[in-house]
C-alpha cells in the first residue's frame, strides 16, 4: 500500500504523492521507457519535475488519477496561463506533464518555473505536434488522459466535475462543451455534435478525458500533420464506447491554431480511409463547390495522385 504526502497544498498536481515508482505501459512507439527519471532524455534533451526529485503519482481506490498533457512550442505568450489552469484545479489528484518541442522562446523558463508543481517534462526536438502528443502519452501513469492546448486554459473546478462523472460509472470517456475565442471580445461555445462525425468534428478534443488505454491502443497517426486528433476520435466514436457528455464548458480555446485551419488533402484522405471514396469525395465537391462533371474533366487519376503522391 502506497505511502502519499503532500508538497504544497496549493496546487492540484502536489497534494498526493508518492516514493513509489509507477509501471510503465510501453507504448508502440518506443518514444520513452519507464528510466524517464533522470535530467537528460534519451534523446539528449533537458528534463525536470517531480519524479526527478522521487516524487510520483498512483491512483487510489474511490479517485482515479488524472492526467493532462501539454505540448508546447515556443508558447511563451500563453503558456504560463495553461499551467495555472491545472495547478489551481480543486481535485487533488492531478498528474501533468508538459511535452516542448525544442522551444527557442521563453518557453522553457515558464516550465521550469513551474518545474515544483509539474510531474514530468521534457524539452527536445520532435516530428510533430501528433509525435509530441504520442510521447507525452507515453509519459502518462493515470486513468484517464486529456490534452491541453498551450494556448488554451481549463474552467476553474472542470476536472473534479469529471471525477464526479466517471466515480462509480464504467465510463470510458468524458466530454464537453468549448468556447472558442476569435478576435476582440468574441467569443461562441462549440457543442459537440456526434451524428455529424462523417462530416466534420464530431466533439472539441481539448474537452475529451479519455483512459489512457484507448491512447496507448490507437495512438495519433503521425502521418497527419494536422488533423490525427480527428482521425482517433472517429475510431473511438466508431467503437461505441460508453461515455458521457456534459452540458457545461470545459475549456477557453483560442481559434488560429494548426487544427483550427482547413487541411483539404487530409480531410480528403481521412474520409477516404474511414468512410470510402463517395463520402470523400461528396466532402470534396461540398468544399470546392464543384459539380461531379467537373471533377471528371480534371481527371479521376490526377485527383488520386494529389492526395496519395
Amino acid at each position: 500500500m502506497s505511502k502519499f504526502f503532500c508538497l504544497d497544498d496549493r496546487y492540484s498536481t502536489t497534494r498526493r504523492l508518492t516514493k513509489d515508482k509507477p509501471k510503465f505501459e510501453k507504448v508502440s512507439n518506443g518514444v520513452l521507457s519507464s528510466k524517464f527519471f533522470g535530467s537528460v532524455s534519451e534523446k539528449g534533451g533537458v528534463t525536470g519535475g517531480l519524479r526527478v526529485k522521487g516524487c510520483f503519482k498512483q491512483p487510489y481506490r474511490g479517485k482515479p488519477l488524472i492526467s493532462i498533457v501539454t505540448v508546447v512550442y515556443n508558447g511563451e505568450k500563453y503558456l504560463e496561463q495553461t499551467i495555472k489552469s491545472v495547478l489551481n484545479q480543486d481535485y487533488d489528484n492531478v498528474e501533468y506533464i508538459i511535452v516542448d518541442g525544442g522551444s527557442t522562446d521563453k518557453t522553457l523558463d515558464i516550465i521550469k518555473k513551474y518545474d515544483h508543481a509539474i510531474d514530468s517534462w521534457v524539452s527536445e526536438k520532435d516530428s510533430g505536434i501528433y509525435n509530441a502528443m504520442n510521447k507525452g502519452v507515453s509519459l502518462c501513469t493515470g486513468d484517464y488522459v486529456a490534452f491541453l492546448n498551450a494556448d488554451d486554459w481549463y474552467v476553474d473546478g472542470i476536472i473534479h466535475n469529471v471525477f464526479l462523472a466517471v466515480k462509480g460509472n464504467d465510463i470510458d470517456y468524458v466530454f464537453g462543451n468549448v468556447n472558442i475565442l476569435g478576435g476582440v471580445n468574441e467569443s461562441r461555445v462549440f457543442y459537440p455534435q456526434l451524428s455529424e462525425y462523417k462530416f466534420k468534428m464530431p466533439l472539441p478534443h481539448p474537452s475529451l478525458f479519455i483512459r489512457k488505454k484507448f491512447l496507448t491502443k490507437f495512438e495519433f497517426n503521425e502521418s497527419y500533420k494536422a488533423i490525427a486528433d480527428y482521425d482517433f476520435i472517429l475510431k473511438i466514436i466508431r467503437m461505441d464506447l460508453n461515455s458521457k457528455y456534459m452540458d457545461r464548458v470545459f475549456v477557453n480555446f483560442r481559434a488560429g491554431g494548426m487544427s483550427s485551419t482547413p487541411h483539404e488533402v487530409e480531410q480528403f484522405r481521412l474520409a477516404y480511409e474511414h468512410f470510402g471514396l463517395l463520402v470523400a469525395l461528396n466532402k470534396w465537391y461540398a468544399k470546392k463547390n464543384l459539380r461531379y462533371q467537373d471533377i471528371l474533366k480534371k481527371g479521376f487519376k490526377k485527383i488520386v495522385r494529389t492526395f496519395w503522391p
